[in-house]
């Protein structure tokens, strides 16, 4: 019969699981760093967008005690009117040489 020899250093198995864990810490915070500069500059983009809206009488703000927006109400309005008017009057005029406007054919 075989005999299988497994030899399982245990020491070297903890310290790779630990540095993996470390490993997977460190890049989760660098993860979020990052997630959290970018919500920020959304969210500075976000309130451009909101004032040229505003600015441009498209959109009111709701806005809380410190005068962040925390909403918008967009209003429509909208208008057509058109009239036309067409006339006309119809004028005969005789062929050059021939003053009776009368036809040959």
């Amino acid at each position: 019969m075989l005999k299988s020899r497994v030899s399982v250093n245990w020491v070297e198995l903890l310290i790779g699981f630990l540095l993996g864990m470390f490993g997977g810490w460190v890049l989760s915070l660098w993860a979020a760093r990052d997630l959290r500069k970018e919500a920020d500059k959304l969210r500075k983009l976000n309130l451009i967008v909101i004032r040229a809206l505003e600015d441009q009488r498209m959109v009111k703000t709701i806005k809380d005690k410190d005068g962040n927006p925390t909403g918008i109400i967009v209003e429509g309005k909208a208008s057509v009117a058109g009239e036309a008017r067409v006339t006309a009057k119809g004028t005969v005029v005789p062929a050059p040489g021939r003053d009776d406007g009368e036809d040959d054919g």
